[in-house]
């Protein structure tokens, strides 16, 4: 049985796993990484664990759920910096997006199959919290950009589906048969901005 910890210790501990946790999700992978890499590399004992979270999933989405955070205030302090016109920003947006994404391999690291699995694996309360995040995030998204200047009227869903229609286009690059991806990527990312934003 795990000895008693400090409320200052628990915090440490619990910042430990997070932070060792993240390097070994992001090396390694959800699936090679197990509990027992994640006490042994913050120094405590496999059942210790579980006064902290009660899976590596619950963990991992924490983790997830802050690398989201720490991505999305990149990305857009780099947009709002650098902001001109409404479609001009859009697509710098976008460049952006994907540019960053490439640092950040827990946000794409885990396929769709995958990710229902481990949704379904968490308790119901943190899986339905999580999927609200990334809808508020998406909403955000589009609000900021509808702010600046004249945006097609699109619902929530659409906007999401273009979106993931683009990441998928990213995350098959090393599929393409020919060279030139990074011509193909600007020119899908024009196309995506006029037909959002068709007038300035």
């Amino acid at each position: 049985m795990p000895r008693g910890f400090s409320a200052d210790e628990k915090q440490q501990i619990r910042d430990q796993l997070l932070e060792k946790g993240r390097t070994l999700f992001e090396q390694y992978g959800l699936k090679k990484t197990n509990v027992e890499d994640l006490t042994r590399a913050v120094g405590i004992s496999k059942g210790a664990f579980y006064l902290f979270f009660d899976s590596k999933e619950e963990l991992f989405f924490e983790i997830v759920d802050q690398v989201q955070d720490e991505f999305r205030q990149k990305v857009f302090a780099q947009v709002v910096e650098n902001a001109t016109s409404a479609r001009e920003s859009f697509k710098l947006f976008l460049r952006v997006l994907f540019k960053e994404l490439e640092n950040y391999p827990l946000l794409y690291a885990v396929g769709k199959d995958e990710y229902e699995i481990l949704l379904r694996k968490l308790p119901r309360q943190i899986a339905e919290e999580h999927l609200s995040r990334d809808a508020q995030v998406m909403e955000q998204f589009l609000d900021y950009f509808k702010g600046m200047g004249r945006f097609r009227e699109v619902e929530g869903q659409l906007f999401a589906n273009l979106g993931v229609s683009l990441y998928l286009l990213w995350m098959h690059r090393e599929d393409m048969i020919f060279t030139r991806f990074g011509e193909t990527m600007e020119i899908w990312i024009d196309l995506l901005a006029n037909y959002l934003i068709p007038e300035e």
